[in-house]
């Protein structure tokens, strides 16, 4: 799905990724990589099925779009080194043509040359074309439009038997974008959209928009 959002042309994925033509870059947001070997240090009896599933998505993502850039808008590595760290470097390199930029989030407490090891360059935000990519939302970031993560956005979607079901989404305000988290290992923080607010939900092979009217 292609959408118009400060001026610019975006393309949703529906893998929870968000590309952007004008530079040729791919964007995603919280892939939380490592996330459940660092809850089987601590005893928690998780599989590494989700990190596999993870790393074969971002690889299909990388193979359809090709882009000459790749943003990681924070929390790409749960938490610290860690065993699953190689499978990911490892995806990273074989895509050498391509630049790797990982904005720094609240997770990603890795050494500096463990990120350099893997090609990926550590910024704290950046600014360009009327745009500010960071980890956080900023609330007023002076007429730029901000594309960010970490909250982990979602909606509550009601059914005709009243059930309840919890999705994760892009959730687009005028000068804010907030993606949704990439693994499929993440909680959401639900949000009540007002009707400014434009809602869309990654399907994996398409995105459908729940826009309020």
């Amino acid at each position: 799905m292609t959408i118009t959002w400060h001026n610019h042309n975006w393309t949703l994925d529906g893998e929870r990724a968000l590309y952007w033509p004008l530079r040729d870059t791919l964007i995603l947001g919280d892939l939380h990589f490592g996330r459940s070997t660092h809850f089987q240090r601590a005893g928690i009896a998780l599989t590494d099925e989700t990190h596999k599933k993870d790393l074969l998505r971002l690889k299909r993502l990388l193979e359809k779009y090709r882009p000459s850039t790749v943003y990681f808008l924070g929390d790409l590595f749960h938490s610290e080194y860690n065993a699953a760290w190689q499978s990911f470097s490892n995806l990273i390199l074989s895509f050498s043509p391509i630049d790797f930029v990982l904005i720094q989030g609240n997770h990603d407490i890795l050494y500096r040359t463990d990120y350099a090891k893997a090609g990926i360059e550590v910024l704290p935000f950046i600014q360009e074309e009327g745009l500010l990519f960071n980890h956080e939302p900023i609330e007023d970031a002076n007429g730029l439009g901000v594309l960010c993560g970490h909250i982990h956005p979602g909606i509550i979607m009601r059914g005709k038997a009243k059930q309840r079901l919890k999705f994760p989404c892009f959730y687009v305000q005028e000068d804010q974008m907030i993606l949704p988290a990439f693994t499929l290992l993440a909680g959401m923080k639900v949000l009540r959209p007002k009707r400014s607010v434009r809602v869309y939900l990654p399907m994996g092979e398409n995105v459908q928009e729940v826009t309020k009217n």
